[in-house]
């Protein structure tokens, strides 16, 4: 007797990755705030002005600068609400000023503010990919959360600047602020009849329930098979076709499609 090996359902479709979606488009200037009435405004910055500006590789893009009057941070708002989880926050940012070390801050459903570690930017750099992963975030040294859980709906953003003082010129830019998924890939498959161990020439025949995550390419699943592979490590010991009671070309997304397979190990 020899235990199963690990079951691949290969349905010639593409390896997982990630679902990109924006926050915001980096050209929507007017869906930024600043926090403070004109008072505030006054006492705190000799300028602070969100606008946007072309580059001539990202089109338009955010363009923040500011001047600090007094204190030592400056922060900009996007009051858009995420009803969902996600695995990171991408910014791609460029850092046109004076050194700084730039941060985010989130309202969750409590209204405690969750924030990531700040990441220092160079004076005067080039374009770069800033990312807060969701797990590196905790409750802002300001704030408190009653269950202690980052708590969704998120009802705002924050991009703040750390680390500046008053009397430089600071100047930030934004091409992207995206929010990131793990891809759930094509196909979720289970399997049921397969034995935990089986005699060499064994055949295992087995029920398979398949459920389409996203739609399948408009083109090229005419005619296409799947076939059940069992992999030892890296090597494939044993394959056999796939009968579905409904075919290929024809599946929809969510719906529950059997199938069956017989193996011969």
């Amino acid at each position: 007797m020899r235990s199963l090996p690990a079951l691949t359902l290969l349905l010639g479709c593409a390896a997982m990755g990630e679902q990109v979606t924006p926050w915001v488009a980096p050209a929507e200037a007017e869906a930024w705030d600043r926090a403070r009435d004109a008072a505030r405004l006054q006492r705190e910055f000799v300028a602070n002005t969100v606008a946007t500006a072309e580059d001539p590789g990202f089109g338009r893009v955010l363009d923040w600068s500011f001047t600090l009057r007094e204190g030592g941070f400056a922060d900009i708002f996007l009051r858009r609400q995420v009803p969902e989880p996600f695995a990171l926050l991408r910014l791609k940012v460029r850092n046109l000023g004076e050194a700084l070390s730039l941060s985010v801050k989130v309202a969750d459903a409590n209204g405690s503010e969750w924030t990531p570690q700040a990441v220092p930017l160079a004076a005067a750099g080039s374009w770069q990919v800033v990312e807060f992963p969701m797990a590196q975030w905790q409750v802002a040294s300001w704030s408190r959360d009653p269950d202690g859980k980052l708590s969704f709906p998120l009802s705002y953003l924050a991009v703040i600047a750390f680390g500046v003082k008053p009397g430089p010129d600071y100047r930030l830019q934004l091409a992207e602020v995206s929010l990131v998924r793990p891809d759930p890939g094509l196909v979720e498959v289970t399997a049921t009849g397969l034995p935990p161990q089986v005699a060499a020439g064994q055949t295992v025949k087995a029920t398979l329930t398949a459920r389409l995550a996203k739609p399948l390419p408009t083109d090229g699943y005419e005619g296409l098979e799947s076939e059940l592979r069992l992999r030892r490590g890296e090597t494939v010991v044993a394959l056999a076709p796939i009968t579905w009671r409904t075919p290929l070309a024809q599946w929809r997304t969510g719906e529950t499609i059997n199938g069956e397979v017989a193996l011969t190990t």
